[in-house]
């Protein structure tokens, strides 16, 4: 039980491998690509982004497009 107890106490000791430089960078990183993330998902999904529109096929009347724009 000793040889558990050590190899976990081993395992598990905190290892001082980083630095602030580290620290700051993944801190920094995963802020950027939240940030990007939010304002990604506000421009597709938000109350100021516009619809997609595809292009139709040219026989489609004017109330198929309509149809096929106001689908969402």
């Amino acid at each position: 039980m000793d040889v558990i107890k050590r190899i976990a106490q081993k395992r598990l000791k905190p290892r001082h491998e980083e630095d602030m430089v580290d620290r700051a960078n993944y801190m920094t990183t995963s802020f950027i690509l939240a940030t990007a993330a939010v304002l990604v998902f506000t421009k597709e999904f938000g109350p100021f982004s516009e619809p997609i529109y595809c292009w139709s096929q040219a026989e489609w009347s004017d109330d198929w497009l309509e149809y096929a724009h106001d689908f969402w």
